[in-house]
């Protein structure tokens, strides 16, 4: 297994442990009014959750740093998907993955993940309409996989996609303006692009192109706020 080291900042640690407390809490919230066999699963990946943050924080307290190994794409959208599925349908909304098959790159699984888990946030948080659809597909060439997002959400203003990049920039009333850099940057550390298409009430796509058989490049001592 490689491993490239990073710089990390109070930032970068509070933003990469918000996303698996978050989903924490929306699970907390559900069992309540649950079947007890639901109950049981949602226990299951709060557990994994913790366990996901404490892998975090100790990895974070000796030396930073990424691990890269070979990834099998489609277990990667499947994992993230099972994860988020539950809290999807329990607020009318549902992800549908289409073209859906194994393909394989080098990088950080749960790097990946994260900016998976970001995205699939963010649409669910951006939801407008009585019924949040996000279709997933995947499609690949030669040279390039290409993880392609889409949803029917209330989408953005061009001042505002034009903006989405910058560190701290948000319109989220409780955002820090730290999610999009931060997948913006694990793509760049892996050689890809981030490209986010979008209009006011016509919905987002966002096109995640990962280049193939290529080993992702160093920060360079450079800040990331992964």
């Amino acid at each position: 297994m490689i491993t490239e080291k990073t710089e990390v900042t109070f930032h970068q640690l509070s933003h990469e442990l918000k996303n698996p407390l978050t989903v924490c809490k929306g699970y907390l919230e559900m069992i309540p009014s649950s079947e007890e066999h639901q109950k049981e699963k949602y226990y299951d990946i709060i557990k994994e959750e913790i366990n996901r943050s404490l892998g975090i924080l100790n990895s974070y307290s000796k030396h930073p740093f990424l691990e890269l190994d070979i990834i099998n794409i489609k277990e990667l959208i499947q994992e993230t998907v099972d994860l988020l599925n539950p809290l999807y349908k329990n607020n009318n909304s549902k992800i549908i993955l289409r073209n859906i098959y194994n393909h394989f790159l080098i990088g950080d699984y749960q790097k990946l993940k994260q900016v998976l888990i970001n995205i699939l946030k963010n649409a669910y948080e951006a939801r407008c309409q009585e019924e949040l659809i996000v279709v997933i597909e995947l499609e690949s060439d030669d040279l390039s996989n290409r993880i392609i997002i889409t949803d029917n959400g209330c989408g953005m203003q061009q001042n505002i996609l034009k903006n989405i990049k910058k560190e701290y920039y948000t319109t989220k009333k409780e955002g820090n303006g730290l999610g999009i850099p931060y997948c913006q940057k694990i793509i760049e550390l892996h050689k890809g692009r981030l490209d986010y298409y979008s209009k006011k009430k016509l919905g987002t796509k966002i096109v995640i192109t990962l280049p193939k058989e290529k080993s992702p490049k160093t920060f360079n001592n450079s800040s990331c706020y992964c």
